[in-house]
């Protein structure tokens, strides 16, 4: 009798698909300085003042995000990617190193099993409350990376990510030029 229970539930533990787990990766690029953020124009390293976070989806779908961010500017919306949101998907750039992010928590990714542990990710920073409401944005090229499943050993983003550049939008350019032109014709009247 016993032997006859097994024999299914053998059957039914062989066929059962992959169980999904969460694959965790690490806002994190100290020391990876090809994938700092500087900012234009000037081309310097960030320091305070903005925050970093990232869109992600599992495979690698690189070709196709690229593809369907080309001709934004590097500023534009993320599509076909999920916002990671929570206080390990945030973290402050250049407070502690000019062009760096560092969170020291794992991000955990749904969706990971065994077999597919390549995501794809695009890193984004901002100045504002959400990337999608500020003022001075830009987001990296899209880029794929593994995620791991033990989350006490996450794969550090930065080892993967290219660097980019933060791009204010023109009416801050504009903005600031009507406040120096206004300082100039304000000097010139005191003279």
């Amino acid at each position: 009798m016993k032997k006859i229970l097994l024999v299914p539930l053998l059957g039914l533990t062989l066929t059962t698909p992959a169980a999904h787990a969460q694959g965790y990766v690490q806002l994190y690029n100290f020391g990876y300085p090809a994938s700092f953020i500087t900012y234009t124009p000037g081309g310097a390293p960030v320091t305070g003042g903005y925050f970093v976070g990232f869109y992600y989806g599992v495979g690698d779908t690189v070709a196709a995000q690229n593809a369907a961010m080309a001709g934004d500017g590097g500023e534009g919306n993320i599509p076909n990617l999920i916002l990671a949101t929570g206080a390990s998907a945030v973290a402050p750039l250049g407070t502690v190193d000019a062009g760096c992010y560092e969170s020291m928590t794992s991000f955990g990714i749904p969706g990971i099993t065994i077999n597919t542990t390549t995501v794809t990710l695009v890193v984004v920073a901002y100045n504002g409350a959400s990337y999608d409401t500020s003022t001075v944005r830009a987001h990296s090229q899209a880029f794929s990376m593994p995620a791991r499943v033990d989350p006490a050993f996450p794969l550090e983003i930065g080892a993967f990510a290219p660097g980019f550049a933060l791009i204010p939008e023109p009416s801050t350019f504009a903005l600031t030029g009507l406040g120096l032109a206004g300082l100039l014709i304000f000097r010139r009247r005191k003279s």
